[in-house]
């Protein structure tokens, strides 16, 4: 080798090591809530990511894949919800997809709390004001109490179920990006608990008119020194809660459900006695062959390509004066044959766990936070199970108020609503069906629900705080493909609610 092809090979070695370690990616991850989370309740791992390089890196933690595009030189901040195991520990795999390196496995180790969590967003606060929130603080018992920063505010909404109140000066609101706002909107949305200190009147208007629950777990303080009461209601306080998995899996059709089985049964009992019969009546001495062969086809050809059937069951819950609701939903699909489908969800059922999603991967859009994508693949006799619980904004089809001691309630829909149920000092009514615009109010002779079943049942369970509550049958846009959809609407009337 001459010398001149020994400083070729040189300085092309040193010029590929060079753009190696300019590529090269620095990674720092950063738990939400400084790591304290709450068994069973999912968090978020704040991701920081730049490189001198540009390309696509994917995030994997369990069965969630999130894809983010850098710029070479410029950071990226990025969310990733997790559903963090008893050990506390969670494992991030990080691969950057043009290069042919090992995916780099990085892990954050968190810390369960038994006790509520209570987060302090420090922008804007002196030093002084931090001093007397948290001499206000110490004097509740059972709580834990920390400080952070709005950067390492969650920006996936099922984040927030690791803390349970959250005091937020004004200047931390601003310093909050596009994504995190949308997070914040959501947890108030699902009736989660917060303390606006000093916020403008204006925006805090704003934020009462979305949050959940009739704005009962969002309060205000104009001076670090008079929210003391406030927070002790606030830890008081909780949500009604909502039909959890086995309520309403018990409401999906039997006979549905147990369709693909019987399919299957049926045509091996058929098939059976077309065999006994041959073999009986054979005239025919190739019968016997063909009769398999036959079936074979005709079973790979009713089969192979057939769309799975999906069932889904949901129960909404509002106050009459809101223009949200709570929600929980129960999807599950069955598979009638080898099928390939694309389904879009609320990230809310990626993090459950009642998910049953053996071996699929759900990916996560940076441009529309609030859903995950899967591409799951049926198989005859498959099944696949999803149960969560999150919040919409919602325009609801009826109006339940109190005149002259009397509940009204009026049809405000372009639809005819369905018949259903009024719950009225104690006693459940049937709801007649209401053509559009029209109003009804139970009478004196009106009869009554006297059994205590079914849907009577699960109204007076999940109503028994209000004496005045409607029940109809409703089913909102929670997915975005079609499948049959069994769901229900109670709305209650809040007592300290004055009719205008």
């Amino acid at each position: 080798m001459s010398r001149l092809q020994l400083f070729l090979w040189i300085l092309a070695w040193v010029s590929i090591s060079v753009a190696k370690a300019d590529s090269s990616l620095q990674i720092e991850l950063t738990p939400a809530w400084n790591g304290y989370y709450r068994l069973g309740k999912s968090t978020e791992i704040g991701v920081r990511l730049i490189s001198q390089g540009s390309g696509p890196v994917a995030i994997k933690a369990g069965k969630l894949l999130q894809t983010i595009e850098l710029e070479g030189g410029v950071p990226k901040f990025a969310g990733f919800p997790v559903l963090p195991d008893n050990s506390g520990t969670v494992s991030l795999h990080i691969d950057r997809q043009e290069d042919s390196g090992s995916p780099i496995e990085k892990s954050v180790s968190l810390t369960a709390s038994k006790v509520p969590n209570i987060a302090l967003v420090t922008e804007g606060l002196t030093i002084q004001d931090r001093q007397v929130i948290t001499q206000q603080l110490h004097h509740i018992d059972k709580d834990n109490f920390f400080s952070i920063t709005a950067l390492t505010l969650p920006r996936y909404d099922p984040g927030y179920e690791a803390v349970d109140t959250i005091i937020i000066h004004y200047p931390g609101l601003k310093n909050l990006d596009e994504q995190q706002i949308q997070a914040l909107s959501r947890y108030l949305t699902n009736c989660g608990k917060m303390i606006a200190l000093e916020f403008p009147e204006t925006i805090y208007s704003k934020l009462k008119k979305i949050a959940g629950c009739n704005g009962d777990f969002l309060a205000s303080a104009s001076t670090p020194f008079e929210f003391s009461d406030q927070i002790k209601n606030l830890i008081n306080l909780t949500p009604d809660s909502l039909p959890e998995l086995s309520t309403l899996s018990a409401t999906i059709p039997e006979p549905s459900i147990s369709g693909p089985y019987t399919l299957l049964l049926g045509f091996c009992f058929g098939y059976l006695l077309v065999v006994i019969m041959a073999a009986v009546l054979n005239k025919h001495k190739y019968a016997l062959f063909i009769l398999p062969l036959l079936a074979t086809v005709i079973t790979i050809a009713i089969w192979y390509r057939q769309q799975p059937e999906g069932y889904l069951v949901s129960w909404v819950q509002m106050d009459s004066q809101d223009t949200s609701a709570r929600y929980s939903a129960f999807l599950t699909m069955h598979g009638t044959g080898r099928w390939l489908e694309t389904i879009i969800l609320p990230i809310s059922a990626a993090l459950s766990e009642a998910a049953s999603i053996s071996g699929q991967t759900l990916h996560i859009n940076g441009q529309h936070p609030d859903v995950i994508t899967a591409n799951m693949q049926f198989s005859l006799l498959s099944s696949t199970e999803w149960y969560w619980q999150s919040s919409l904004e919602i325009d609801a089809p009826i109006m339940l108020k109190i005149e002259n001691q009397q509940p009204i309630v009026t049809n405000t829909s372009q639809q005819t609503l369905q018949a259903g149920l009024l719950k009225w000092n104690g006693e459940i009514y049937p709801l007649p069906a209401l053509q559009s615009g029209q109003t009804w109010t139970p009478m004196a002779t009106s009869s009554k629900f006297t059994d205590n079943s079914g849907l009577v049942r699960l109204m007076s369970e999940y109503s028994n705080r209000f004496s005045t509550a409607v029940l109809i049958p409703f089913t909102p846009d929670l997915l975005q493909f079609s499948t049959h959809h069994i769901g229900w609407l109670l709305m209650h009337w809040e007592e300290n609610v004055v009719s205008q």
